[in-house]
């Protein structure tokens, strides 16, 4: 019998342990940035290209030449349509202290920009097609492995873990 309290009062402290997987924890986001890339698209015609390159020798009264050509063959034009992708990331620190790098590309399930519940303490930069936001402050989360869920005023927003900061 005291060996199944025993047995009961460990398990009930366990699931109380701020270590239990689906328990939610406090994070603070330092800084989210968001990246807007673009590939393909329309591109022209170019023409088919030769380039002949010559060298020359002498030996005594003999003169040479040698001469290679190189043939560059005419592309097509394309009609390509571009191709974005946007990219999300963040560095968090965990409640123990742990400075970490998350991120998630949009059309991944769950994956979005971290909004904050005060947008006036935050502060946005951009540089060239990247948005960096600081000041959005702390945020309840729970992290399974390599997965953190972040709950937004927005909803859920669900990254991986990518290493450290």
């Amino acid at each position: 019998m005291r060996t199944f309290l025993a047995f009961a009062l460990m398990s009930g402290l366990l699931l109380e342990s701020p270590c239990f997987a689906g328990q939610k924890i406090k994070i603070e986001i330092v800084e989210a940035t968001q990246n807007v890339l673009m590939t393909g698209g329309p591109k022209p015609a170019s023409p088919e290209k030769k380039e002949t390159h010559c060298t020359t020798g002498e030996a005594g009264d003999v003169k040479t030449q040698d001469c290679t050509t190189v043939t560059t063959p005419a592309v097509p034009a394309s009609n390509a349509p571009p191709q974005i992708a946007v990219a999300f990331s963040a560095k968090i620190i965990l409640p123990d202290g742990t400075h970490v790098r998350i991120s998630c590309v949009e059309g991944a399930d769950g994956c979005g920009s971290i909004e904050s519940a005060t947008p006036e303490r935050t502060k946005q930069t951009w540089a060239g097609a990247s948005e960096t936001t600081t000041g959005l402050g702390m945020f309840e989360a729970k992290r399974n492995k390599n997965e953190i869920v972040i709950y937004t005023p927005k909803g859920k927003r669900k990254y991986q873990v990518m290493g450290s900061w």
